[in-house]
């Protein structure tokens, strides 16, 4: 069996296979192509027509076609594998299939190993190319596959032409009907004689041919396809181990266990407790079994990235060309009116961190830059705002001091709650799991009448205050992501249950009061939505608005059963190579909702980034910058809100980090050191409130003061960042892990303009101009600031500005450079004639 651990899919019209595979165990088999194995880490055993070769950590291995082979695992291992098939190889080297190739590079000491450094910084090459996927990057792919070649013949090609085992096409066609036959057969008791009689030969022949070709006896083959489907089973199932082994073949739970044990140095039962340990996968998963310990695979890129000519990464792809786009628009056309509704919801960590000055100041910061309306946060009845508590009689007392500073503070700016009713007071908590290093607790009330009367409570504390009318402008969301267990350790009809009483309360205050959520973060991939949204059918109790979470990551593991208390512990699964994911969401809950009936629903996106770690380093870069204002435009005004999570580094969901830029998801550092993110937002605050031209790159608007040109370069994370690989990141290098786009110019010819005299106003974000992470750097990375290191640093890191004052005759032209990464605004504006 052969868990893959990755494939990296190439381009079908390329001549070769390349793919990362961490190996358990592999029958024998053979193909037409030549195979070689580079193993990055660990070791696996190799048996090539009845030789077994041990391979450990850099080394290299040629398989020639048509050799029969099996790979075994000694210990837990990541191998980059190329396959170059015959046919295509032909076309080019006429006879190719009579060669033969030795490479093995565990026969040679440190001092001759330069043919295979050759061959491995070749792979490394290749590898690097392809996770790039630069311009033309096919073209670069054919070079290298061509210096492969030439490199396998001059280094390893044998003298002798090959003698194939598989010395004839009847041979071959023979072998494949007797293992088709077994893997369509293998759960009946299969005999070499019966097959003897199918083959018309001898019982004798036939064992000598089976021993021969595929390197081990037919019983023992017949084992390894029975316990390929037998481990399966295992794994995916709950199927008793005695059914296991008599559905799959076996005459018994002995012999089973006899060649389970031969297999996998472990009898099935020991094999399923480790299975156990983790959670169910699905078949269609690209992980490893159960037993595959997780390993260092950064370590394993490091080792072969450093194979790359003079381990300079960059240097593999050079002369980039301009990329040219050019556009020409009618700024006199009809324009369409824009709500800019991304302005209607930020996000900061907890209401406790609400009451900080530093995050006050940041709010205000985002407030200045965006006018925006709502505000949610977490935690609003956690422990330390002491609102709820039992008294000695068990009675509940409550308690509104915090909680009012926090609604003076935010209608001191102008900004109205988005009230998150999630996670539980202790005394109220039926469980006290938490979640998070500043803990919050994750349970069901224990007394749904006592949640409800603090319901009451509170709403009828702030109506007397500000009255019902001020009221009516919150909303009320029930819980936060309560299908990831993360955040919800009831079950789905607990959490209808607590939405239902939550709903039939605040309604019973109030019929107009807005209640909804259920800011749930799985939408393509789970029938929760659907569920949830019947029971409120059912139960009368359809909600004001739909929330929902969006992070970048293709599938987080929501229903992990185990204790998770930070976000180490969390499993957020691969990121998307999707780069419109956000837009294809929307999409996908649009289309649910339409089929339910409800399109006319307010839809808000109460949470969203390109990840949800809080320590991912690209978040403090350029790529933040291009990232919020491409998926803000792209989706400009499909749903009422975009709740970008979060405003603050200042989160105290982890432990504080010891450096500025680690990482962090806000747009302002926990030293206040506003990032390209929290610019990206004010460059977008700029845009007038009518839609002239929008297309891949940009986004043309008008107001009463003139035309407003937002452009942007993205570029997507990479192959091998998408599967969580940190090998070409560190805390000052952030950018090798972007695919390798080229600058990109932009022409605008603009008609209609009416003549005159303008101001053009032209803001640059880039890894020069308003990337306080980049400056950071150039000041040489220190670890501790002081007031003057942050003043220097604040005041060098704001977005360039270029102003000119231009003649309109005509058709006004405007050519823009961007490189990756990069945010430009121009603002153009009509001089009035003094």
């Amino acid at each position: 069996m052969n868990f893959t651990y990755e494939i990296i899919e190439m381009n079908k019209e390329l001549p070769l296979h390349i793919f990362l595979n961490s190996v358990d165990y592999v029958s024998n088999h053979w193909h037409d192509s030549i195979e070689i194995i580079f193993v990055l880490k660990g070791k696996v055993s190799v048996s090539v027509n009845d030789k077994r070769y041990e391979l450990n950590e850099k080394d290299v291995f040629l398989i020639n076609a048509n050799d029969i082979h099996a790979i075994q695992h000694q210990e837990e291992n990541l191998l980059l594998t190329i396959q170059l098939p015959i046919p295509e190889l032909k076309e080019n080297i006429k006879d190719v299939d009579s060669y033969a190739f030795s490479c093995k590079s565990f026969l040679y000491d440190e001092n001759h190993q330069a043919e295979f450094n050759e061959l491995r910084s070749l792979l490394a090459q290749m590898m690097w190319v392809i996770n790039k996927e630069g311009e033309s990057f096919e073209l670069q792919i054919m070079s290298l596959y061509f210096q492969l070649i030439y490199l396998l013949i001059k280094n390893f090609k044998e003298e002798t032409e090959k003698e194939s085992k598989l010395s004839s096409q009847k041979h071959i066609e023979r072998l494949l009907r007797i293992t088709s036959y077994v893997k369509d057969n293998f759960k009946q008791q299969i005999t070499l004689n019966e097959l003897s009689q199918i083959e018309f030969l001898s019982v004798h022949y036939l064992s000598k041919f089976i021993q021969k070709h595929l390197g081990m006896p037919f019983s023992k083959y017949v084992d390894s396809i029975r316990l390929d489907h037998a481990v399966k089973d295992i794994v995916f199932t709950d199927i008793p181990l005695t059914q296991i082994a008599l559905d799959n073949g076996f005459a018994s739970v002995k012999a089973f266990n006899r060649a389970f044990k031969e297999f996998y140095q472990q009898t099935p039962s020991e094999y399923r407790r480790a299975v156990e340990m983790e959670p169910k996968k699905s078949e269609s998963n690209k992980v490893t079994l159960a037993n595959y310990v997780e390993i260092d695979k950064s370590q394993a890129f490091d080792q072969l990235f450093a194979f790359l000519p003079s381990n300079e990464q960059a240097s593999v792809v050079e002369n980039k060309a301009v990329l040219k786009k050019a556009f020409k628009v009618n700024v006199a056309e009809k324009a369409q009116k824009l709500s800019h509704t991304w302005k209607n919801l930020m996000t900061v960590g907890k209401a406790k961190e609400c009451l900080y000055t530093d995050v006050q100041n940041q709010l205000k910061m985002v407030k200045d830059a965006t006018n925006f309306q709502y505000l949610r946060f977490h935690g609003l009845f956690d422990d330390e705002m002491m609102v709820y508590g039992d008294n000695e009689q068990g009675l509940p007392e409550y308690n509104f001091l915090y909680t009012d500073k926090l609604m003076e503070f935010l209608r001191s700016i102008q900004v109205k709650p988005f009230v998150e009713l999630g996670f539980m007071p202790r005394d109220l908590a039926d469980s006290h799991e938490t979640v998070f290093y500043k803990e919050s607790i994750v349970s069901k009330p224990k007394d749904m009448d006592k949640w409800n009367s603090l319901l009451k409570a509170f709403i009828g504390h702030y109506e007397n205050l500000y009255g019902a009318d001020e009221i009516l402008q919150w909303y009320f969301e029930v819980w936060n992501e309560p299908d990831f267990y993360v955040f919800w350790r009831g079950t789905f009809e607990d959490y209808c249950t607590l939405y239902k009483n939550t709903y039939d309360t605040i309604k019973g205050i109030n019929p107009l009061y807005r209640v909804g959520g259920p800011s749930i973060v799985s939408i393509k991939n789970s029938d929760w939505l659907q569920r949830f949204l019947d029971f409120c059918r059912r139960e009368s109790c359809i909600p004001d608005f739909i929330s929902f979470h969006c992070y970048s990551h293709n599938e987080m593991d929501v229903n992990k059963k185990k204790k998770q208390t930070n976000e180490n512990a969390m499993d957020f699964g691969y990121i998307s190579r999707d780069e419109r994911f956000l837009e294809n969401r929307i999409a996908d809950l649009k289309q649910i909702l339409f089929e339910n009936n409800l399109a006319e629903i307010e839809i808000h996106l109460s949470e969203w980034n390109s990840t949800a770690y809080h320590r991912d380093l690209t978040n403090d870069t350029s790529f933040k910058a291009a990232f919020i204002v491409k998926n803000l435009l792209e989706n400009i005004d499909v749903i009422q809100s975009f709740g970008y999570w979060t405003i603050t580094d200042l989160i105290e969901e982890r432990r504080a980090a010891t450096v500025d830029f680690h990482g962090g998801l806000g747009l302002i550092t926990n030293r206040n050191i506003p990032k390209p993110a929290f610019y990206a937002y004010e460059l977008l605050g700029k845009l007038g409130n009518q839609l002239v031209s929008q297309s891949d790159g940009y986004f043309l608007t008008k107001s009463s003061n003139g035309f407003q040109l937002l452009l942007y370069h993205y570029c997507h994370y990479d192959r091998l960042y998408c599967m969580n690989q940190n090998a070409n990141i560190d805390l000052q290098n952030r950018y090798n892990v972007f695919l390798d786009h080229n600058p990109i110019e932009m022409k605008f010819i603009l008609n209609d303009l009416k003549k005159g005299t303008y101001k053009v106003k032209q803001y640059r974000l880039n890894r020069l101009n308003g990337s306080s992470f980049d400056t950071w750097v150039k000041m040489g990375a220190p670890n501790q600031m002081g007031a003057d290191e942050i003043s220097y640093l604040k005041d060098a890191s704001v977005p360039g500005l270029h102003i000119s004052e231009v003649r309109i005759e005509e058709d006004y032209i405007l050519t823009a450079n961007l490189e990756p990464h990069e945010v430009q605004l121009y603002e153009i504006i009509p001089q009035k004639t003094l």
